[in-house]
């Protein structure tokens, strides 16, 4: 968009320089100006669509990761109240295979 507008604009210019008429934009030269204009918004809302996507996506795998630190918080808490002190559990094993 950018570069067809900066050719028409630095066009018109010399043509009015050169010919001191301010009449030198057609409506093919607006058309051109026009399809580009749709063409660089068309870009920047698909690429606002996508921002917007891997925002709540980002936003939803950080909410999984806090549930799943939690969950396992509460795994090791359930874990270690089953098996208070798990060197005296190895002992007690051994100890059992060893009468066996």
């Amino acid at each position: 968009m950018a570069f067809w507008f900066f050719l028409i604009y630095v066009s018109y210019l010399v043509i009015w320089l050169i010919t001191d008429a301010l009449d030198t934009i057609t409506p093919s030269l607006l058309g051109l100006m026009g399809i580009s204009a749709g063409t660089a918004l068309s870009e920047a809302l698909i690429d606002s669509g996508k921002d917007s996507a891997q925002g709540g996506q980002l936003q939803n795998l950080a909410a999984e990761q806090q549930t799943l630190e939690q969950t396992i918080t509460q795994l090791e808490t359930q874990l270690a109240a089953l098996n208070p002190d798990p060197a005296a559990a190895t002992q007690e094993h051994c100890r059992s295979r060893q009468l066996e």
